[in-house]
């Protein structure tokens, strides 16, 4: 499909409201209800003396595994992610969530039931998200306007993880058969030329997986000066896999990137201040000073300067849904927040997400509330 087409069929979508009608059985979200139970979560964790988390970034279903497996893993998170104060996780639904429902053809698609029926199941910090990636040969020409038809037709305010540039993790690493490899799908491609120019359209934040490399930043900056509406969120602040390649990514130019673009943002997921990356040695983050125990003041300032374009992030994952994993992940976003001055740990902890995807300000402490109010299922009409 070619990048004209691409956008007559972005200028001809529908809004939410206008949508078609839902499959037999399927309601379509209530945001409304799903949004007030999360505003009490947020309220009532900070009146209990806890920081609130509003995860943006996480993922599952990406690999193999059957809606039983999956929904049993996220649900056993449950336990964990209230005891340590998340209020909210983003859950991105795996593009080929269940291979038993992959050749369906009717209805909705496999990503968007998993997201039914995880929702269904009453979590009350489950927010669901449709999912990014990138476009494969398998996927068909019209993969982008069946995502996009689909995010209208249930009115989702958030977008996942596209991957314009995406290397191995650590773990896939280890797999020889794909260490080489890498997900692209270029800044100047016709198909990311389709996902800026509908999130510009239709006003909704999507994420942004580009690894740090200087060949890259000019085509990102052409994009973003293309779409000044688009509410484009760069996933992993400070992972710099490869530091030889990415020398212009430095506190003064990312400061002077969030002036130039006030619709560029980050999300601080992968925040390890020992872990490497197996493909270069190099430390995983470099937002921490060579003892690795305090965020370095160069970064530290970046964020205090603009603590509305940061957003909190656990990035769960096919590697990471385990309870321990969890925990881990916690820990050190807590670490970064910890650095912080405590109203732009605020800040980043859930309100700049919560007024990037809503549209608000998120309330304030609840001194009243019972354990009711903080787990209240949200569930479709």
């Amino acid at each position: 499909m070619t990048r004209k087409s691409l956008i007559a069929v972005l200028l001809l979508w529908p809004w939410p409201g206008a949508a078609a009608q839902e499959p037999p059985g399927q309601e379509a979200f209530d945001w409304p209800a799903m949004i007030s139970a999360w505003k009490r979560r947020i309220g009532c964790l900070q009146g209990q003396g806890v920081l609130p988390i509003f995860d943006v970034e996480s993922s599952y279903g990406q690999r193999s595994g059957t809606p039983g497996e999956w929904e049993a893993n996220v649900l056993s998170l449950n336990d964990e992610v209230e005891r340590l104060g998340v209020a909210v996780i983003a859950f991105e639904a795996g593009k080929r969530c269940y291979p038993e429902w992959a050749a369906s053809t009717e209805g909705r698609p496999p990503w968007s039931r998993a997201n039914h029926r995880l929702l269904g199941r009453g979590l009350p910090w489950f927010m669901p998200v449709p999912p990014g990636g990138f476009p494969m040969p398998q996927d068909g020409p019209h993969h982008l306007e069946n995502l996009f038809r689909e995010v209208l037709r249930d009115g989702y305010p958030l977008m996942g993880e596209f991957f314009f540039r995406r290397y191995p993790g650590d773990r896939s690493y280890q797999d020889a058969a794909v260490r080489d490899s890498h997900m692209s799908m270029p800044l100047d491609s016709p198909e990311a030329e389709a996902v800026f120019s509908f999130g510009e359209e239709h006003g909704l934040p999507f994420m942004m997986h580009l690894e740090v490399e200087d060949d890259l930043l000019p085509e990102l900056e052409r994009a973003l000066a293309r779409h000044p509406r688009a509410k484009v969120i760069w996933c992993h602040f400070g992972r710099v896999r490869y530091p030889e390649r990415g020398g212009k990514y430095t506190p003064a130019w990312v400061s002077s990137m969030l002036a130039r673009f006030p619709n560029l943002y980050f999300d601080v997921s992968h925040t390890g201040r020992l872990s490497r990356y197996p493909g270069s040695g190099a430390l995983a983050s470099v937002l921490w000073r060579p003892g690795r125990r305090r965020l370095a003041p160069e970064w530290k300032a970046v964020i205090e300067g603009r603590p509305w374009r940061f957003l909190a992030a656990l990035d769960l994952g096919n590697d990471s849904m385990g309870k321990d994993s969890l925990s881990q992940e916690v820990e050190e976003l807590r670490s970064l927040l910890g650095e912080l001055s405590p109203e732009t740990a605020r800040i980043v902890a859930f309100g700049a997400a919560w007024r990037l995807i809503f549209h608000e300000d998120a309330v304030g402490p609840q001194r009243a509330c019972s354990s009711s109010a903080i787990s209240a299922p949200a569930k479709p009409r």
